[in-house]
C-alpha cells in the first residue's frame, strides 16, 4: 500500500469535490492509486507538475508523482481534464 503527500492546492480541490457528485469516482481513484499507482497511470510528458496523471471519470484528473523509495504517492493537483489536456498539448500554460 501507498501512503499519499497531498499539495494544499490538491487538498482544497479534493475537499470542494468530495461534496458533489464526482465524490465516488474521486474515492475509487485514489483508492486505485493507494494500491497500484502505476496501474492505469500515464504519463504527463511534461516534467512541470508531476509524471503521472490518472483519469477519475470523464471530468477530473489527479496528476501525481510516484516515490517508489518509500511507497508514496505525491499528488500534486486535481483539475478538469479538459485544462489539463490542454496544459499537455500546450495549448494553455498551467
Amino acid at each position: 500500500m501507498y501512503a499519499f503527500k497531498i499539495t494544499d492546492e490538491a487538498k482544497t480541490k479534493l475537499n470542494e469535490l468530495s461534496k458533489t457528485k464526482f465524490k465516488e469516482g474521486l474515492d475509487n481513484n485514489l483508492d486505485l492509486l493507494s494500491s497500484n499507482p502505476i496501474g492505469r497511470a500515464k504519463l504527463t510528458n511534461k516534467n512541470i507538475f508531476g509524471e503521472y496523471y490518472i483519469n477519475s471519470g470523464n471530468q477530473h484528473c489527479i496528476v501525481f508523482d510516484i516515490d517508489e523509495t518509500n511507497n508514496v504517492v505525491l499528488i500534486y493537483r486535481v483539475l478538469r481534464s479538459a485544462h489539463l489536456h490542454k496544459i499537455l498539448v500546450g495549448w494553455v500554460d498551467q
